[in-house]
């Protein structure tokens, strides 16, 4: 055996193990006994992609298909860099090379479903986990992603049966128990959830997608937020193009229906609130504080300060009959709405985004507040607080966009 071959070998049994800085290492020496070994490319670009250097990832994996067109392990290699790097087209486009070169590799069609999935194609996600289950009728990866697809689709009996089936075939894997509790959410079985998340984190403790899924199983015992999730995995299930169809029509139908439009309104903004809402009643729970992260707990805090103001304000102003008062309330209370945003945009230009928005938002805000304290409530007063609650809307819309933006890296 060539001391390359053995190094590999060896890598491949670090990365197996998640130890992806010992495979790099055994992968460099390899490439320095044989620069012209593909396979060692190939793994080194999905090892420097655990690792998150993504440059140097996606040049090793265009450096393996160079070496070697023909290797269908180079481009799954670069279909996982550019999934990792948002880059979803591309993605998409190098998983179909691989598979054209090899169709009977169960782990193409897995990686195949989870880029469409993460596209919103539930449709193709379903067709590529089914391919792969054709392939490998047990595989883990394909069944979760079937189940998954299935749910997005609607199609919630076959979700049940196909997650069912999986329980019985990995009784220890995580996923799959967080996949059923995801389920169980969606089907208004909030305590059912929670057990099958809390058995998730058993088997994986750090398991991101369990974890998540207590936080909306410990909001869902809350019957205001109980609905509103529900609301909010009905929307997840559709295209984006759909969802803003939904909200152009309730719009429309709130205008011509005249005195329906401040319901339609006030449930707009109870759509904003209630999760944060939900997660600072969260982190006032004692139990349900151990399961927020520090960005979380961040978003909580700021979210109790604006709260706390804004109805200190409001009983301020409804005892003394004060409409500056009430005024102040409301500037603080609305800017709950976009300071919420900025901690579930993803980091980078989104996040900058929603931040430098909402910093001016509040500068306008502000500013007419100090004006009608100084002035009255005036038509310039009157005129900034007007821009200020137009802005507060348009806060939520910006938010949704930037909320399915996931920047390239």
């Amino acid at each position: 055996m060539s001391a390359s071959k053995s190094r590999v070998d060896r890598a491949f049994l670090w990365y197996e193990q998640h130890h992806y800085g010992q495979a790099e290492a055994e992968l460099r020496l390899a490439l320095v006994d044989d620069p012209q070994h593909t396979v060692a490319c190939a793994l080194l670009a999905l090892c420097l992609m655990h690792l998150k250097h993504y440059g140097e990832a996606t040049d090793a994996a265009h450096r393996a298909i160079r070496l070697d067109p023909t290797l269908p392990f180079g481009f799954y290699a670069l279909a996982h860099v550019l999934n990792a790097r948002h880059r979803l087209p591309d993605a998409e486009a190098a998983i179909a090379q691989a598979i054209r070169l090899d169709s009977g590799r169960v782990e193409f069609f897995s990686l195949q479903s989870a880029i469409e999935f993460d596209r919103g194609n539930w449709d193709a996600a379903l067709a590529a986990a089914e391919q792969g289950l054709q392939c490998h009728g047990d595989h883990l990866g394909c069944t979760n992603l079937r189940a998954m697809s299935l749910v997005k689709l609607n199609r919630a009996q076959e979700a049940m049966d196909s997650i069912q089936q999986a329980l019985t075939r990995y009784p220890d894997n995580a996923s799959v128990y967080a996949n059923h509790g995801w389920l169980l959410l969606a089907q208004a079985r909030p305590v059912e959830a929670m057990h099958a998340f809390r058995e998730a984190l058993r088997l994986d403790p750090h398991l991101k997608w369990a974890r998540q899924g207590v936080i909306q199983a410990f909001k869902a015992r809350k019957p205001l937020y109980q609905w509103m999730l529900r609301y909010f995995l009905w929307m997840s299930q559709l295209s984006l193009r759909t969802k803003w169809l939904i909200v152009g029509m309730g719009w429309l139908a709130a205008q011509l229906l005249g005195p329906f439009l401040w319901f339609y309104l006030l449930f707009v903004f109870l759509t904003w609130v209630a999760d944060p809402v939900a997660t600072l009643l969260l982190r006032l729970d004692r139990y349900g504080r151990l399961v927020l992260s520090e960005r979380e707990i961040r978003a909580s805090n700021w979210v109790a300060g604006l709260l706390g103001v804004a109805l200190a304000s409001l009983s301020v102003g409804l005892w003394l009959q004060t409409p500056i008062m009430l005024i102040n309330s409301f500037v603080w209370g609305m800017l709950i709405v976009p300071v919420s945003a900025i901690f579930h945009c993803a980091e980078g230009g989104p996040r900058r985004t929603m931040t430098l928005y909402t910093v001016v938002l509040a500068a306008i805000g502000l500013s007419g507040l100090a004006i009608a304290i100084v002035q009255g409530l005036g038509i310039v007063a009157s005129s900034i607080l007007l821009i200020f609650l137009l802005g507060a809307f348009i806060s939520g819309i910006l938010a949704n966009v930037l909320l399915q933006q996931q920047p390239q890296v």
